[in-house]
């Protein structure tokens, strides 16, 4: 299920090998792809190489090797001419080479922080149109325990649906698929950006109901969903809703779409936003329309004929 074609993992320009190196390399070794490493592109990079730094790409295939000094791994590096990319020409870097799936972990030391709070890490997510998986140092050697899909029940949600339980599948975790219900007002730039039913008169039963309709419906059919899958109907912001729930479990992973805007791919959604934001766990941002990892289904119906 889970076949990306590519994955590219931006590191830092530091001696000590990345913690999110090892799960990746392993990765590009067991689906037989390519991994592509850069430096990690600055907002402000240098103008020139600093005197007896040791050149980009050399650093770059030295963190790799240290990782499996020995395994057979088709690595894609190349002659940097500057020890620091700009953002601008990292994301060249990813478009032209039609990179499936973006890594990211954090390059600061200290305490946990979400991703957003990197400069420039905004851009270089919402500048690319390939999936992004953010690794926090702390889990990025840890597997993932729980894969948390949220959803609003939509038709627009179940690309996202299907990544989840590709990545459940191959990492082994349960998948815990959460549909919010709140009675307040969720402002949302469109409809399918609200993981909420917003009907005042919905109940946890109702909504349970809608939500298991929903799942069978759509599930992608080489899942096992009898495996390790739990559902669950919470009340309360979707946005705290989420992150609570995913803080809950040993090492999670939450699975949202990048943008639902149907013409921007360059834009994150205000929900995808704000978790960001609000969270140092784990991520997968799917752009299903540009770079879908998972094996694509027909479906049969829109979510609002499944019945209430």
């Amino acid at each position: 299920m889970w076949s990306p074609r590519s994955i590219l993992c931006p590191l830092p320009s530091v001696q000590a090998v990345p913690a999110a190196l090892h799960p990746i390399v392993r990765w590009a070794q067991r689906l037989d792809i390519p991994l592509h490493v850069t430096p990690w592109p600055q907002a402000e990079p240098a103008d020139r190489l600093i005197p007896n730094e040791a050149a980009p790409e050399a650093l770059l295939q030295e963190q790799v090797q240290a990782v499996l000094p020995e395994a057979a791994l088709d690595l894609r590096t190349q002659a940097w001419s500057q020890s620091r990319l700009t953002i601008a020409e990292w994301q060249a870097y990813v478009a032209h080479h039609d990179i499936d799936l973006v890594v990211l972990t954090p390059p600061t030391g200290g305490a946990p922080s979400p991703l957003l709070s990197v400069p420039g890490a905004e851009s270089m997510i919402a500048g690319v149109a390939s999936a992004v998986l953010t690794l926090p140092r702390r889990t990025a050697s840890e597997s993932f325990t729980h894969v948390l899909a949220p959803t609003d029940l939509s038709e627009e949600a179940v690309p996202t649906l299907h990544h989840a339980e590709a990545m459940a599948c191959f990492t082994k975790a349960r998948l815990d698929v959460l549909h919010v219900l709140t009675r307040r007002q969720y402002v949302a730039l469109t409809p399918a950006d609200m993981l909420a039913l917003d009907d005042a008169a919905a109940t946890p039963r109702v909504a349970a109901r809608r939500l298991r309709t929903w799942y069978h419906r759509y599930t992608h059919p080489m899942y096992n969903a009898e495996e390790a899958t739990e559902l669950h109907v919470k009340q309360g912001d979707p946005v705290g809703t989420i992150t609570r729930v995913a803080r809950s479990y040993p090492v999670p992973l939450i699975v949202l779409a990048a943008t639902h805007h149907p013409t921007r791919s360059n834009t994150l959604s205000t929900l995808t936003e704000n978790v960001l934001r609000r969270t140092t766990c784990a991520m997968l941002l799917t752009r299903p329309r540009d770079h879908s990892l998972v094996e694509t289904v027909p479906h049969e119906a829109a979510a609002q004929n499944i019945p209430s």
